[in-house]
């Protein structure tokens, strides 16, 4: 920089910029003389409008109203410059300056009232003004400038070109003219030298503070990027486990594999920022990592495609899933394994992580970045972990499925071939499940179920429409119903929500005629068992024979709900069969006598059978 373009400081010590310091405070010394002009153009102007006034009323009454006008212009123009801060420091220390040089100019003539005769005051004003202002060669040349000024009056004035003040006489010896400019130059030269020593031991002190306080402010912006970068890095860990936990919460509680994959994909997507975010198994075969979850639009575009890696060959993808190491690709473009998806263009670094259960690798958590450099090796860690826990829940919800599978296939054989009806029915009575064998006996009027209302199927009045209204109730309801003249034993479950509503009622029927046509006959067994053992018990009690035999046949007769009978004996010759005991209408054929094969008994007695 030119040292006439800015404050000396500038000029002679430059600052020291660091590539984090911030711009230079309003404490730098280029600020201070800024403020050290606008003290002096403040003093200057107070004292000079005092001037200015006072060389007015002597101007007025020497009869020269044009000097009035000079004063005005040069205070409106020293106003001007006191008060312009936009304008550069230059241009407003250098109207200054060339102000007083020309007020020294003038008030070395009697024709500037007010002022002449005080130019030797002025020009020393003015050259060390400039090197204070400006600098010490400033100065100097300021100073030069003055006394050849003085010593070209002088000159004049002892040529007498021109009459010198009237103060200073009107000698024409240019001995006595050249005094003043020497005297100018010895006292200027005196007191320019320790000024500008001063100002540039200030300067140089003014200077390394200033490289200290900068060299201070880059150290603890440095600190400051320091402290911001733990403090991210720290923020991104802390957000890592979270994700961590949540994925271990949700792989803990999901039964759905589909469902699981999408949560984490999107969960690790949506807290760390990534561009996308896809999970990978490894189909039966183990030839191919398959896409099963992706988030965003270019992952369902992916997967409705069905995207799939070759294991071993393509992508890094193929590679984690062949070798069972995590990879990551800094920068995709100078990886040679990275696979350049079209649907991802902005892809820039990758990171990919198996899926291990025991030594077997099942797929892999792939994540990209718009950002070149996006992972490192504690990523690696804490996503290894998440990656863990997902294959583990993966492994785990398969084999569920699995199992579930099997119980769906046995439940299903169980309904299929036992004689029995399972109906879900809705709050509104619509039938929104309809199996079991024993459906047959319903579809006999009624093919096809579901969708079908409850009273449509069973009527208004049916004893089952009556107990679905109570189970709806949330009583739980079992009874005995007829259909098609089978016998069902019936039970309603209500099954309530969270809010205590009854969502759905399931009924189960049991085909129970086959078994309810045994309790009868094993009823009626047992009260003919009953009945013989109290006839042994009152026949061991008599002695008389009709008497005895009067009990038998009653009894015989209760057993088949009848009040008659009879009961013949053979004579001891056998030639007849006499009747010994009748009740009811048999009682008046008492003594009848018959012969073989005469009526029912004499048939039984003959051919010795029923």
């Amino acid at each position: 920089m030119s040292e006439m373009s800015t404050p000396p400081s500038t000029a002679s010590h430059e600052v020291p910029r660091h590539s984090h310091a911030a711009p230079m405070p309003a404490g730098s010394i280029a600020d201070w003389y800024e403020r050290l002009l606008d003290a002096i153009l403040r003093v200057a102007l107070v004292l000079g409008s005092g001037l200015a006034g006072v060389g007015s009323v002597v101007a007025w009454r020497a009869g020269e109203p044009r000097q009035i006008f000079f004063y005005f212009l040069v205070i409106s123009l020293l106003t001007l410059i006191t008060f312009s801060h936009e304008v550069e420091y230059f241009i407003r220390a250098g109207v200054f300056l060339l102000f007083l040089y020309i007020l020294g100019l003038l008030s070395q003539t009697r024709y500037f009232i007010g002022f002449e005769g005080n130019g030797e005051l002025v020009f020393m004003t003015f050259s060390v003004l400039s090197a204070v202002l400006l600098g010490r060669k400033v100065g100097f040349m300021a100073l030069i400038l003055s006394v050849g000024t003085m010593f070209i009056f002088a000159l004049l004035y002892a040529g007498g070109l021109i009459p010198p003040p009237h103060h200073l006489g009107s000698s024409t010896s240019l001995v006595e003219w050249v005094d003043e400019p020497l005297q100018l130059f010895v006292f200027g030269t005196g007191t320019i030298v320790p000024i500008s020593y001063l100002l540039e031991s200030f300067r140089a002190a003014f200077m390394e503070s200033e490289r200290a306080r900068v060299e201070l402010e880059a150290h603890r912006q440095r600190l400051h990027h320091m402290v911001e970068e733990r403090t991210a890095h720290l923020e991104r860990r802390t957000r890592e486990l979270q994700v961590a936990a949540e994925v271990a919460r949700d792989a803990a509680l999901a039964t759905n594999l589909d469902d699981l994959l999408n949560q984490a994909v999107n969960l690790i997507r949506d807290q760390f920022g990534f561009y996308h975010a896809g999970l990978f198994l490894v189909d039966e075969h183990g030839e191919y990592a398959v896409l099963r979850a992706a988030t965003g639009g270019s992952g369902q575009k992916m997967l409705a495609e069905h995207h799939k890696l070759k294991v071993g060959e393509v992508g890094i993808v193929g590679y984690v899933t062949a070798t069972g190491e995590s990879r990551i690709a800094l920068d995709v473009g100078t990886d040679a394994a990275h696979f350049k998806n079209p649907l991802l263009p902005r892809t820039r670094s990758e990171l990919a992580l198996p899926l291990r259960v025991g030594d077997r690798v099942i797929g892999a958590l792939d994540v990209q970045s718009e950002r070149p450099e996006a992972f490192d090796d504690d990523d690696v860690a804490i996503f290894q972990v998440m990656a863990d826990q997902l294959a583990v829940a993966i492994e785990r919800t398969r084999l569920f499925e699995q199992v579930r599978a099997t119980l769906e296939r046995r439940l299903e054989s169980v309904i299929s071939n036992t004689p029995i009806v399972l109906l879900a029915v809705e709050p509104d009575g619509t039938i929104s499940l309809a199996r079991g064998k024993a459906l047959a006996r319903l579809r006999h009027q009624h093919p096809h179920l579901v969708g079908r209302s409850v009273k449509e199927i069973f009527g208004e009045t049916h004893a089952f429409t009556s107990a679905f209204r109570r189970a709806l109730a949330g009583v739980h309801v079992g009874t005995l119903m007829e259909f098609s003249g089978r016998l069902f034993e019936w039970s309603l479950t209500p099954l309530v929500d969270e809010d205590h509503t009854v969502s759905q009622v399931l009924a189960v029927a049991m085909d129970v005629t086959e078994l309810k046509k045994a309790e009868v006959a094993l009823h009626q067994r047992n009260q003919l068992l009953t009945a013989l053992h109290q006839t042994a018990l009152e026949i061991m009690g008599h002695l008389e024979m009709e008497e005895l035999l009067r009990l038998i046949v009653t009894r015989a007769a209760g057993l088949v709900d009848s009040v008659h009978g009879y009961v013949t004996l053979m004579e001891p010759d056998g030639s007849a069969l006499v009747t010994r005991v009748g009740i009811g209408l048999f009682a008046t054929r008492i003594g009848d006598r018959l012969k073989p094969g005469q009526g029912v008994a004499g048939r039984v007695w003959q051919n010795a059978r029923l």
